[in-house]
């Protein structure tokens, strides 16, 4: 046997007896039996007894009147935000509803855009990043933020200007391209 594999032998058997000794040693408890008494077996006059049973039931009915004081508070919380959530524009509650998902509303605090410039950007949300709107829902919430977040007038004229522009180089050069060649 190798050097090495004796003196881990050597070592490792003497742990492993005294592992197996370890639980045989005796434990002592450091608690007396007074410790282990229930408290209640002290009381031993039963008006005592009638006095205690008294207090925990009143703290019980303190404790029951205190939940349906608070499920109160809660139910009318809710009731509270339901009646505030019905008085919303339609395109809020869809703006909360579907928006909220991915990003917060104060991403659009800040941006003013015309009406093509919100419905080319939550056609862009609805499209590429798969936003949960269907194309009445998209078109009422970029009414909505055009309402609420509208750009000037000069900017909602230049971003039609700039679409109808786009749509001219994408579809009518080519067409003025191919006429161009036949002549």
């Amino acid at each position: 046997m190798p050097p090495a594999r004796r003196h881990r032998a050597a070592v490792t058997a003497p742990l492993a007896v005294a592992w197996l000794l370890v639980p045989a040693w005796p434990a002592r408890a450091e608690m007396s039996d007074d410790e282990y008494r229930s408290p209640g077996a002290a009381i031993s006059a039963p008006a005592e007894r009638d006095r205690i049973a008294a207090e925990l039931q009143a703290e019980r009915l303190r404790e029951a009147q205190e939940a349906d004081r608070r499920a109160a508070a809660e139910r009318a919380r809710q009731e509270s935000e339901a009646a505030a959530w019905a008085l919303q524009p339609p395109g809020e509650r869809l703006l909360r509803l579907r928006c909220t998902g991915c990003h917060t509303l104060a991403v659009t605090e800040g941006l003013r855009r015309g009406r093509l410039g919100w419905r080319l950007s939550v056609e862009r949300m609805r499209w590429w990043h798969g936003a949960a709107l269907e194309s009445g829902e998209a078109a009422l919430v970029a009414g909505h933020l055009h309402q609420t977040r509208p750009a000037g007038a000069w900017r909602d004229r230049a971003e039609i200007a700039l679409a109808l522009l786009s749509c001219l180089a994408v579809f009518g050069l080519p067409w003025i391209w191919r006429r161009h060649r036949r002549r």
